[in-house]
């Protein structure tokens, strides 16, 4: 059985490709990498040991 044929696009060789234009270079952005979890990877950032601390919760007594 031959191969289908890929559709013809009328905007095909205009524009890059899904795979292409996620490879963009965001090496300037000021901001710093906010990893999801603490701890899930092989190392732990202090920031994100920070973060992973709960905050005291409620007492259990209404507006308290």
């Amino acid at each position: 059985v031959p191969a289908k044929p890929q559709p013809i696009s009328p905007l095909a060789g205009e524009m890059p490709g899904r795979a292409e234009a996620g490879a963009k270079d965001r090496d300037d952005s000021a901001k710093p990498i906010v990893r999801q979890r603490a701890g899930i990877g092989s190392y732990e950032d202090p920031g994100d040991a920070r973060r992973e601390k709960r905050r005291p919760g409620k007492t259990g007594r209404p507006g308290r």
